[in-house]
């Protein structure tokens, strides 16, 4: 079984500073909200690929998500935290770059991966009628990629994700 390791790296000779909270404090311009960068690594068997994501926490930053991005960088993402399990749907209206959506419960265990979740086309008047994403199960955190990484590194429902005590 691929297991996927994720955690947040607290050196601060990695990182050159750790904010008080114990994650790297590189705070990104957002129109209506400011995301928290955190450095995380994500380990296969062999060999490790590390990705640097946004983690969306505020009810703010939840809605903001990836929207109005024309391009992320291929070793970027974004992680959202909800301080529950349930039923998650997600939508990509303003969200221009098409994503891989994975969706992870309480333990760490995926539980739903929608890969290559093309961007809504439709004109801002019609953004209401844009397809929703829901999870296949109750899912706490879910990774949004470039689209085509979760195949690239073989994920699937059932591998585990290991989250820092700081995410959880």
């Amino acid at each position: 079984m691929i297991f996927l390791v994720f955690f947040i790296l607290f050196f601060e000779t990695w990182f050159g500073g750790i904010g008080s909270a114990g994650l790297q404090t590189n705070l990104l311009a957002h129109p209506s909200a400011q995301i928290l960068m955190s450095e995380i690594q994500v380990a296969l068997k062999d060999p490790q690929h590390t990705f640097q994501v946004e983690v969306a926490r505020t009810d703010a930053e939840l809605e903001k998500g990836l929207m109005y991005r024309t391009s992320m960088p291929a070793n970027h993402g974004m992680l959202f935290v909800f301080k529950d399990d349930a039923a998650r749907t997600f939508w990509m209206k303003n969200t221009l770059i098409p994503l891989d959506m994975i969706f992870v419960d309480y333990q760490g265990n995926v539980v739903s991966i929608l890969p290559n979740v093309p961007p809504c086309e439709l004109p801002e008047n019609q953004s209401r009628n844009c397809p929703t994403y829901p999870s296949q199960k109750p899912s706490r955190y879910v990774l949004e990629l470039n689209a085509g990484v979760s195949q690239q590194l073989g994920l699937h429902d059932g591998d585990k994700l290991f989250l820092p005590k700081e995410i959880l």
